[in-house]
């Protein structure tokens, strides 16, 4: 049986990616939970923004739970290739691997990385950029509340929806930007091939 929690979720996803850099694919919700079909690749995101876009993109069913259900579910956290693990490793490589960090233009091996991982300062910067990219997430989900909420409504009652029908919705209740005024947080996914 459909949970109302699921369409949230997958959405809130969604529509951050939209927001961001406008790629968005399908989206699914099975009796076992949703499914996202969202471009949301880190071989697109070549620059800070780009990757903290990422970050945030991943980010978002976490923040439309919250905004949406007033409670956050456990889903973004379940499995091996979840979406927390996925924006904390984007975010230990903007500080540690990238060159983008506190450190300055530095690339350290995973056995330094892992020593780094337990020093609460380096902690702390990597939980600084995961915090504000949710921030940004639930700023994004709040704003187009009443286009998530339409889009997870024609999710609940058919089960899946394509591109197309995705796309038709956003021209009736179409995504604001998202706010680029944060430093770093631009609309820009990093693809510059």
């Amino acid at each position: 049986m459909l949970h109302i929690s699921d369409a949230p979720c997958a959405v809130g996803k969604c529509l951050c990616r939209s927001s961001i850099d406008g790629a968005l694919q399908a989206l699914t919700i099975l009796d076992t939970g949703g499914a996202t079909h969202v471009e949301s690749s880190r071989a697109n995101a070549q620059t800070e923004s780009g990757t903290e876009n990422y970050i945030t993109s991943l980010l978002g069913g976490r923040a439309a739970e919250e905004v949406l259900l007033g409670v956050a579910m456990a889903g973004a956290g379940v499995g091996e290739d979840n979406d927390f693990s996925r924006a904390t490793s984007a975010a230990i490589d903007l500080e540690l691997r990238l060159g983008f960090g506190a450190i300055g233009v530095a690339q350290f091996s995973d056995r330094t990385t892992e020593m780094f991982l337990h020093d609460p300062s380096i902690v702390r910067l990597i939980k600084q950029r995961l915090d504000r990219s949710h921030s940004r997430a639930r700023d994004l989900i709040a704003k187009n509340r009443g286009t998530v909420e339409a889009v997870a409504l024609r999710l609940e009652e058919i089960g899946y929806l394509d591109r197309a029908a995705i796309e038709e919705i956003l021209t009736r209740c179409p995504v604001q930007d998202a706010d680029t005024s944060a430093p770093g947080l631009g609309k820009d996914n990093g693809d510059h091939r």
